[in-house]
């Protein structure tokens, strides 16, 4: 994982993703209700911030998440290795994409 900067404020000290998150973040995404949560990230980041694509990075050992990578769409762009691992990163749908439209209109409704 990428190194990122801790945005510290009066009330809220906010930290980037570290790699001691992976197996806690993978286990709730991956849930069958986190299909919902994943549709409704994609469109607030794209539609709200403004992020387009949104990546993910999957261990290739990672069934559950490579499944709902596949559910959502999402396109291999390569292999590649973080820490010293093996993973897969993955571009998702652009949020106005008439698939990740669809996608939404579906699960988020």
């Amino acid at each position: 994982m990428t190194p990122a900067r801790t945005l510290t404020t009066a009330r809220l000290d906010l930290r980037g993703p570290q790699k001691r998150d992976l197996a806690n973040f993978t286990a709730w995404i991956t849930r069958s209700e986190r299909m919902k949560a994943a549709c409704a990230v994609g469109e607030w980041a794209g539609r709200t911030l403004g992020l387009e694509p949104l990546f993910s990075l999957m261990s290739p050992k990672d069934t559950r998440s490579l499944a709902l990578a596949a559910r959502l769409g999402t396109i291999n762009e390569r292999r590649d290795v973080v820490d010293s691992e093996n993973c897969i990163m993955f571009r998702h749908l652009a949020h106005s994409d008439s698939r990740a439209v669809a996608q939404a209109a579906e699960v988020i409704a």
